[in-house]
């Protein structure tokens, strides 16, 4: 609901609500947000036995050091919308990472262990800053997803770029926003 109300409402500005609309943000934090966390810790599971390799994990570095800077920037105006806007938009871009890295052909190369390993952390930590921008809303879904990580609590967001993460315990755990079914009519 807080997703909703503070994604969806500018601050000082009139708003009306719809279920449907409600259902597109909703799917939203399924399709984009969740895919992301469900892809992610299964392939460290899959591939890295649930245990985060030891790498730099800069892939996403620059988009994710932008989005921190616009993101507190929209905050500090009181422009909660575009600052979750630019969360959902790094989550979106972790995602196209995904499928430009192609971690599922790295895993099947030995020789390519290394891109594997730099892939699976990059998106390690992009998720545990998505953690931090997006506690102020999910404060409970966030502390669920910082788990998965293997991280005590979610980072701040000073501390989100730079959280130790190499050899973390990963685990899979329930989807973050299971998807919603319609009865038919």
């Amino acid at each position: 609901m807080r997703w909703y109300l503070l994604r969806e409402m500018p601050t000082g500005s009139d708003a009306s609500y719809t279920p449907e609309r409600f259902l597109t943000r909703y799917d939203e934090l399924s399709n984009v947000l969740g895919n992301l966390a469900s892809r992610v810790t299964s392939m460290i599971t899959r591939y890295r036995d649930g245990a985060l390799p030891d790498a730099a994990g800069r892939g996403l570095a620059a988009e994710t050091r932008e989005t921190l800077r616009r993101y507190r920037g929209f905050m500090d105006d009181l422009r909660l919308h575009r600052a979750l806007a630019e969360a959902m938009e790094l989550a979106r871009r972790a995602n196209r990472y995904v499928e430009e890295r192609e971690p599922w052909a790295q895993a099947r190369d030995p020789e390519r262990a290394p891109d594997l390993d730099e892939t699976l952390v990059s998106l390690a930590r992009c998720l545990a800053v998505l953690t931090a921008l997006l506690e102020p809303v999910m404060p409970a879904k966030m502390g669920v997803l910082a788990g998965t990580l293997g991280l005590a609590r979610v980072p701040t967001l000073d501390r989100a770029l730079d959280a130790p993460l190499a050899r973390r315990a990963v685990t899979r755990g329930q989807p973050l926003f299971p998807r919603v079914r319609l009865p038919s009519a």
